[in-house]
């Protein structure tokens, strides 16, 4: 017998039976006499339970899930779970209920226990990457847009088949992350794109970039990377089919989809744009990263771009002073060399 609450009502209960008054049992052990007399009337000594602790939780729970309900949510993870592409968390689930025409759609935390009460298994995680050893140069970014790293994700389709691009750049050392919607994976377009995100973060040393752009530009130089040496950026491609050279960007890109795209339903392409910016402004204030410590892009130390993270019409406002400043000794020199 291990629990000492049991003991003390078997022993109240013996002590009444040998004769001791409930005023007298309750005295020596410290309870009341109305305890006494509870346990007198629940005493049984054909059952040996009797003098064990029941359960506290209600008997009937006024905001239980419908089975009904339940029954539909194992139903859809299960069809998911299929698919070895799908997600088959909680705001997945979600969506697919709406999509299913259900008006009310439960939070994720019911979700999550509906699961968890049928028992219903996590999806494997997947082997960790194994790298291959080849070197590679990746200099630290300490400081707001040393480096930035950006990636373009799509086509993704909107409702009747509508296909868009996204553009998407994170600083490394903020976490700042800025999105810029693309009708086409086109050089110029994305060109466009990185200038707008530019304006927002700041333009940086360093610009880190998937290679989606070399293959149909192998005979002239694309206009990313010619916009790149006009504001006196550094472009780094990273090699082919490896993602990972780019951790920081393709984690925000997860957090695009799945706290983004897949959260809400689009009329069309002005729509997503529309919402876009919000988006961006709710990450960068609210998100908060441990590298960090815990902190959100907004308020993390060093998060007023400086220096280097200067505005595109600061930086091109520099450039166009030192080309102003060359053309005049050039000038005058040509006026010495004349006279001379």
């Amino acid at each position: 017998m291990k629990d000492p609450e049991e003991r003390l009502r078997r022993t109240a209960v013996r002590r009444v039976l040998a004769g001791a008054t409930a005023a007298e049992v309750a005295a020596e052990l410290h309870r009341s006499e109305r305890w006494v007399f509870k346990w007198l009337r629940r005493y049984d000594p054909s059952d040996d339970a009797w003098a064990r602790s029941g359960s506290r939780a209600p008997a009937h729970v006024a905001n239980e899930t419908a089975p009904e309900v339940a029954a539909l949510i194992l139903e859809v993870r299960e069809r998911l779970q299929a698919d070895p592409w799908a997600q088959i968390g909680a705001t997945a689930i979600a969506w697919e209920l709406r999509t299913l025409g259900k008006r009310t759609v439960p939070p994720s935390w019911t979700i999550e226990r509906v699961l968890q009460r049928a028992g219903v298994p996590r999806r494997a995680r997947r082997e960790r990457r194994v790298p291959k050893g080849t070197p590679y140069p990746a200099p630290a970014a300490l400081a707001p847009n040393a480096c930035q790293e950006g990636d373009l994700i799509g086509p993704r389709h909107l409702v009747g088949a509508i296909p868009f691009f996204v553009l998407n750049v994170v600083d490394l050392r903020r976490r700042g992350a800025g999105c810029e919607l693309q009708l086409s994976k086109a050089d110029a377009p994305t060109a466009g794109a990185v200038i707008r995100i530019w304006g927002r973060l700041g333009v940086p040393e360093r610009f880190k970039l998937d290679n989606w752009l070399v293959p149909s530009n192998n005979r002239r130089l694309p206009v990313v990377f010619r916009v790149c040496l006009d504001l006196g950026v550094t472009p780094v491609f990273i090699p082919f089919a490896e993602p990972w050279r780019n951790p920081v960007v393709e984690h925000f890109n997860d957090t695009f989809d799945k706290h983004f795209f897949r959260t809400e339903r689009f009329r069309d392409r002005a729509h997503l744009k529309a919402r876009m910016r919000p988006f961006e402004r709710f990450h960068n204030s609210h998100h908060r990263y441990s590298a960090l410590q815990g902190a959100t892009p907004t308020r993390s130390r060093g998060a007023s771009a400086s220096g280097r993270g200067c505005s595109i019409r600061r930086t091109a406002s520099r450039r166009d002073r030192r080309g102003a400043g060359r053309s005049s000794s050039s000038a005058s020199s040509d006026r010495t060399g004349c006279c001379a």
